[in-house]
């Protein structure tokens, strides 16, 4: 990803837009979702983003002490957006939003990797945010995962629930 024609300041608020929004759908569909298993891998998924966040908010004190931090309503850098239409969570929905993040979480990969190199090296900022790129792949690849087990699950559900608890 280009990032050359922002500012780091735009970046690092990208960054904490993307990670609240991100934090946001993987807390509802955790909240909302009817399988215990795949809800605790959404919940799983937004304590991340929050912690990503977390740093990304630091990282912002550090390069702009005199600054008030305020996010914008949306990023200055695009990303893939993320949307819940529908809050019935049909499994097609459940799919399109994983899709939908799938996407999201392979470009927060490359936003990431990009804005690393906008750091020293071997800088804790430039290594941490390198960090944070191999983690949005580890993501990418556990929605993938979950995608294939959703097609499983879907005729499963129904057998499942007197062997354990499901639902929220």
């Amino acid at each position: 990803m280009k990032l050359d024609d922002y500012s780091k300041k735009d970046i690092i608020l990208s960054a904490l837009r993307s990670e609240l929004d991100s934090k946001e759908i993987y807390s509802i569909l955790s909240e909302n979702i009817a399988n215990v298993i795949i809800s605790d891998k959404f919940e799983f998924l937004a304590m991340e983003e929050d912690k990503h966040k977390k740093f990304v908010e630091g990282l912002f004190r550090a390069e702009f002490p005199d600054e008030k931090l305020v996010i914008p309503p949306k990023s200055p850098v695009p990303l893939p957006d993320v949307t819940i239409e529908d809050k019935e969570f049909p499994i097609e929905e459940v799919v399109r939003v994983l899709k939908k993040a799938q996407e999201a979480e392979k470009a927060a990969a490359d936003f990431y990797s990009s804005f690393a190199r906008h750091f020293d090296k071997n800088s804790k900022q430039r290594n941490m945010l390198a960090y944070f790129s191999q983690m949005e792949i580890g993501h990418y690849k556990l929605i993938g995962i979950e995608l294939e087990n959703m097609e499983r699950m879907e005729s499963m559900e129904d057998s499942w629930s007197d062997l354990m608890h499901i639902g929220p």
